[in-house]
């Protein structure tokens, strides 16, 4: 355990998100989910150095963090401070909130864990009996994936890549992949997107200095071509809800039916 916590600061210390290409693709993430945080009770499964904590704090009613770096953690309290309503170190599986949370944001995280579908069943636990996850993960079936195969540089879609060897980055992630985890966690998948088209790696990207307009461009064309996006994203519940849902809308139309014929 103290291997993987040095392992973890040690990333820290040498990737800032602010000036990394999944800064990037953080600030169009934290711009795809704020309808759903909004005025919500919210726990964020790591911080990084807060590129969406900084885009969603005053937006939601409570912000939680759950954060396995210390560094990552010292650095977004240090920005924040007391507006945030908690600041936890700690491995996701150890983690116990004081309060359960409307929206969990699971954020470009699930393909770092070597047992997916056990932390996402011990996430369960972090959300209210109605509220939602959202999970975001790098698609393996992306352009810039297909490119790498189709100019010789990689021999598959699957293949590791350093950035994965860097980062201990274990899962590889297509829609039906993430789906099925999903599910085998209890939850059920209430929306799926799409977003942000990615042409070259992460290095080539920051080379590269697109301006804005350029960026928000390919964030749409990820959102028109999802099978292509550089990003996955899923809202899911889990499955208890959904058949309360069903239950409710039987029983209400039994009594609209009842109510027609008295």
């Amino acid at each position: 355990m103290s291997q993987m916590l040095n392992f973890l600061d040690q990333v820290a210390s040498k990737i800032d998100t602010h000036k990394d290409f999944d800064g990037v693709i953080a600030e169009f993430t934290a711009a795809k989910i704020y309808d759903d945080i909004k005025d919500k009770i919210v726990i964020e499964a790591g911080c990084s150095t807060g590129v969406v904590t900084e885009r969603i704090i005053d937006v939601a009613k409570e912000l939680y963090i759950v954060e396995g770096s210390s560094v990552y953690a010292n650095i977004v309290f240090e920005k924040f401070q007391n507006r945030l309503a908690g600041m936890t170190i700690s491995f996701f599986s150890d983690f116990h909130p004081i309060k359960r949370a409307e929206v969990v944001l699971l954020l470009n995280v699930l393909h770092h864990f070597e047992n997916p579908v056990g932390e996402l069943i011990n996430m369960k636990d972090w959300l209210c009996d109605d509220g939602i996850m959202i999970i975001t993960v790098p698609n393996m079936e992306s352009l810039h994936r297909r490119l790498g195969v189709a100019s010789g540089l990689t021999t598959s879609v699957s293949e590791t890549s350093e950035r994965n060897e860097l980062f201990k980055q274990y899962g590889r992630y297509t829609k039906d992949i993430l789906f099925d985890q999903v599910e085998a966690a209890g939850f059920e998948v209430v929306d799926f997107t799409g977003f942000f088209l990615k042409p070259f790696n992460h290095d080539v990207m920051i080379r590269l200095s697109l301006p804005s307009n350029v960026l928000m461009g390919l964030n749409k064309l990820g959102e028109s071509f999802p099978e292509l996006a550089s990003q996955i994203l899923v809202d899911s519940i889990q499955k208890l809800k959904k058949l309360l849902i069903a239950l409710l809308k039987v029983l209400f139309r039994k009594l609209h039916l009842s109510a027609e014929n008295m």
